[in-house]
């Protein structure tokens, strides 16, 4: 986390690497909202803070001032694992700076307290008055191209009112007003009664928290339906019927009765462009997602009625493109604009105006009480990790360069001290168990690696550990799956 090494380069591995960092806080895991109240803390204790901004456009600093006057340090440590004198030298970082941009990963979204651990990281850019500030703001980074274009078109369990509006004079088609389910519960709906699984480009399995289980509920459904690239493990779980419909991939020629097609995603930046691909397909048979969606469309449509014209919509992307504008604030002339060579930026109201959709117009400080995840005496705080050879579930080779491990997948990352205690070394075998979840197995045949990394927290890999993690154990208000906060025995599989 200081220095980086090209780990594809034989020259960038020689020698020290390249400097990306003046300083690394490694703290505990679940340690992020108390060190950013702490951090807010030192800001408002020196009056660093930007009154001007916060006057104008936040609401709430008042309550924000009081909690954050009257820090818990013995709690911040013990949640940080790092003491008051070296919190504050990394709050002089803050104080100091004229803009900040504050990045964070998936990681930060999958504890139970994740979404107040958001709100208190943005109450740090609220006091330095770094929204709507060029140069400054938060940077979540989601993943691979699309994650938050999903959002955009309203792929989402919990679609809006007035987008359903939209979406109705768009298509005449009558949505309801009922929500859907999100991953964690549609689980828990087919594992009770079932129902129909359809499932686009992703492995569900080995994504989901709770494997077993999530394998239980597949297995529940009448039919499951996987519209892939590629073969992945979810395919080996099916309903009483299973149906597998290869799809082109992004990087495939997309070519329909209509011609050739492109495709369009939006980067973590929430840049809209143009993603043409190169690979000529190997047969006809296969057809491009889009394409396959809208032939399952027409079929019902068939069987219930209505008039939305899939055929036209499966085969010109650039009609999909078109109703897109008419539903979707933001994607105005769509198909003109994305033939810029660079794509074009989607609205954001507070970097384009400082303007805020909240129910009092300005940004709102949060005052909720700081919180963490703690392990009890003797046990650990498992977080599950990706490799250096991953893209998401799938995993291309045992080689993790990054870290300097290879041949394995099934490891456990202990402190050296941590391994002291409990009377192992680097390669002994262990059994990981889930302290609060009797219903889970205890799982075998993982070996333990000495590693940089803080008392009381270990790391193994996703997916293999997916299965330590209950399908109940989800973050207050997102209801996301809780993966990096997991109590785990670590148990010695070396003859006593």
């Amino acid at each position: 986390m200081r220095e980086f090494r090209h780990p594809q380069s034989p020259r960038d591995l020689i020698g020290s690497g390249f400097k990306i960092s003046d300083d690394h806080l490694d703290i505990k895991i679940n340690g992020d909202m108390a060190l950013f109240r702490a951090i807010g803390s030192i800001i408002v204790e020196r009056n660093m803070h930007d009154l001007e901004f916060i006057n104008e456009h936040t609401t709430g600093f008042a309550e924000y001032r009081k909690v954050a006057t009257e820090v818990d340090w013995a709690l911040t440590e013990s949640l940080t694992g790092h003491n008051r004198e070296r919190v504050t030298q990394l709050a002089d970082y803050f104080c100091r700076s004229k803009r900040t941009i504050i990045c964070w990963a998936m990681g930060i979204t999958q504890h139970k307290n994740s979404v107040n651990t958001i709100r208190e990281i943005m109450n740090v850019l609220l006091l330095k008055g770094d929204i709507g500030r060029e140069g400054s703001g938060p940077c979540p980074v989601r993943g691979h191209s699309n994650v938050q274009g999903d959002r955009t078109v309203g792929i989402t369990h919990a679609p809006s009112t007035a987008f359903l509006g939209r979406l109705n004079e768009e298509f005449g088609v009558e949505m309801g007003d009922q929500h859907g389910a999100d991953s964690v519960n549609s689980v828990l709906r087919m594992n009770e009664r079932g129902g129909v699984f359809l499932s686009l480009g992703g492995n569900f399995l080995s994504a989901m928290s709770d494997t077993e289980h999530t394998a239980q509920s597949m297995e529940r459904c009448s039919l499951t339906v996987q519209i892939s690239t590629k073969l992945n493990r979810s395919h080996l779980i099916t309903g009483d019927i299973g149906i597998i419909l290869p799809c082109l991939g992004r990087t495939d020629l997309q070519i329909t009765s209509h011609g050739p097609q492109f495709l369009t995603v939006e980067n973590s930046m929430g840049i809209v462009h143009k993603s043409r691909g190169h690979i000529s397909r190997h047969s006809m048979a296969i057809k491009s997602e889009p394409t396959i969606i809208a032939s399952i469309g027409e079929r019902l449509q068939t069987l219930r009625g209505g008039s939305v014209p899939w055929k036209e919509l499966g085969s010109d992307f650039g009609k999909i493109r078109d109703s897109i504008e008419g539903v979707v604030p933001g994607f105005d002339a769509y198909n003109t604009r994305v033939e810029s060579e660079h794509g074009f930026e989607l609205p954001n109201p507070p970097r384009d105006g400082r303007k805020f959709n909240t129910s009092s117009g300005r940004a709102e400080f949060s005052s909720h009480e700081v919180d963490g995840f703690t392990p009890d005496d003797g046990y650990f705080t498992m977080m599950t990790i990706r490799s250096h050879d991953q893209f998401n579930t799938t995993i291309y080779s045992d080689e993790d360069r990054y870290r300097g491990i290879s041949k394995s997948r099934r490891i456990v990352l202990m402190s050296k001290s941590d391994l002291a205690k409990l009377g192992l070394k680097g390669g002994d075998r262990v059994s990981l168990k889930n302290v609060r979840q009797p219903r889970i197995p205890t799982s075998t045949g993982w070996y333990v690696v000495p590693y940089d990394i803080p008392e009381g927290s270990i790391a193994t890999y996703f997916p293999e550990s997916n299965h330590l993690i209950p399908i109940n154990s989800v973050a207050d208000h997102s209801n996301t799956p809780t993966s990096k906060s997991v109590m785990i025995e670590v148990i010695s599989s070396r003859p006593s």
